[in-house]
């Protein structure tokens, strides 16, 4: 079943924060970021990273815009 509600995302204090109704935070996790060689459908450079927070877990791809 697919979750029906968006996300909330903050940078406070040099810490990140997540959010499902904006009211309350709790710290999301950032467990590593390593470099790739690995490039988007664009050319921009990708970025594996690991986040944790009770909403998901896992490794991601985020872009680095040069």
């Amino acid at each position: 079943m697919a979750n029906n509600y968006r996300i909330k995302f903050i940078i406070k204090n040099n810490r990140d924060y997540i959010s499902k109704d904006g009211k309350n935070w709790e710290v999301l996790e950032i467990k590593y970021l390593k470099e790739t060689k690995e490039k988007n459908w664009v050319g921009e450079p990708l970025i594996l990273v690991y986040f944790k927070c009770s909403f998901f877990e896992g490794e991601y791809y985020i872009t680095s815009h040069l």
